[in-house]
């Protein structure tokens, strides 16, 4: 997750804060570690990561696509 880290350095962005949406387990894992939100769309490897999901990686939120994904970040009060 180094350069997650290092652009939430960057940006001055508190990790808690910010999401990140990603589709495989790889994206998750670096969400997680760097403390994250994650959020999972059910595209491209999205439906077969969402079957084996870690529980370590939880809490996840699926959304079905992209548009989705931002649909729910930026209506979250």
């Amino acid at each position: 997750p180094g350069m997650l880290i290092e652009a939430l350095k960057k940006y001055g962005a508190a990790a808690k804060d910010t999401p990140f949406i990603g589709d495989a387990v790889t994206d998750l894992q670096a969400a997680h570690a760097a403390n994250c939100q994650r959020y999972l769309v059910m595209t491209g490897k999205g439906r077969e990561t969402s079957q084996t999901l870690p529980d370590a990686l939880k809490p996840v939120t699926l959304c079905d696509d992209l548009l989705a994904a931002a649909r729910k970040i930026t209506t979250q009060t």
